[in-house]
């Protein structure tokens, strides 16, 4: 499929879920950027320089490239 819509997080409701107020803010972040390394580097090792030109639309953002996504993640989640 070309350029499919994704269904992103609302980050304001789920920062009030129960067990995310229940967990010290330093330990939330660490562990998911851990564990986001691996698992993403194996998926990104295998794209090709035509799979970083697909797009998805975002329904706030709308399309965007896969490569534009994946540095503005790189940025957010300080994995660079």
């Amino acid at each position: 499929m070309d350029a499919p819509t994704i269904k992103p997080y609302m980050e304001d409701r789920w920062a009030t879920l129960p067990d995310v107020q229940s967990t010290p803010l330093e330990v939330s972040p660490v562990p998911a950027r851990l564990a986001a390394r691996p698992m993403g580097g194996a998926c990104c090792a295998r794209c090709t320089p035509q799979d970083w030109k697909r797009t998805f639309n975002h329904p706030e953002l709308g399309t965007m490239p896969l490569e534009k996504n994946l540095a503005l993640y790189s940025w957010h989640a300080g994995t660079t």
